[in-house]
């Protein structure tokens, strides 16, 4: 049953409220970030963001080959949770998952950092931080896992180390050393 809009309201602000205690927990003895998870904080992505990546984040030669438009993925469904990070007042990153109407599953379709290590503080980081709102609105939802869709080749092994597992019929591939298809990762949300 689908949840009225002021109980997806509720339900973000307790999501996010939870990802930024864990992320303080999570980041408090590291010397690089530990002084700056108080300055983090997140917003709904506005159209202002979108331009500020096109404009700014895509004008490297590293991000040549990414085509994701976040303007066109910003059609608001109730089903849709979009995250932009900021730190010191930057804008870092950029996130948009789905859940389940059944609410089973909370799946990471889009997460982008900021790639200039001057306009983003929180440069290297931006993944642990998406998956950690990611696994806090699975937590809110009631959801039991939290997938990743169609994630970067490259960075399947890191996404593994952050407790993310292979679908059945990639582990078997897997273990008969056949190269793996990676379009799904899953971790379970213990809850």
């Amino acid at each position: 049953m689908m949840a009225s809009p002021s109980a997806h309201k509720a339900i973000r602000i307790m999501a996010l409220n939870l990802a930024s205690i864990a992320i303080k927990t999570r980041f408090n003895n590291d010397v690089k970030l530990s002084h700056l998870t108080g300055d983090i904080n997140f917003d709904n992505i506005l159209a202002s963001h979108c331009d500020e990546v096109h404009a700014r984040w895509r004008n490297t030669t590293l991000r040549g080959c990414i085509t994701l438009n976040w303007h066109r993925q910003m059609h608001k469904g109730r089903e849709q949770i979009d995250v932009s990070i900021h730190c010191n007042g930057q804008l870092c990153g950029l996130m948009l998952c789905r859940y389940s109407r059944r609410r089973i599953n909370v799946n990471l379709r889009f997460l982008e950092g900021c790639p200039h290590p001057h306009l983003n503080p929180l440069i290297g980081y931006i993944m642990p931080i998406g998956l950690i709102i990611a696994e806090n609105f699975a937590i809110a939802y009631e959801a039991v896992q939290v997938s990743i869709s169609n994630p970067e080749k490259l960075l399947i092994p890191r996404y593994r180390d952050h407790g993310y597992g292979l679908t059945q019929q990639d582990k078997d591939r897997e273990r008969r050393k056949c190269p793996i298809r990676g379009k799904l990762l899953i971790k379970k949300i213990q809850g």
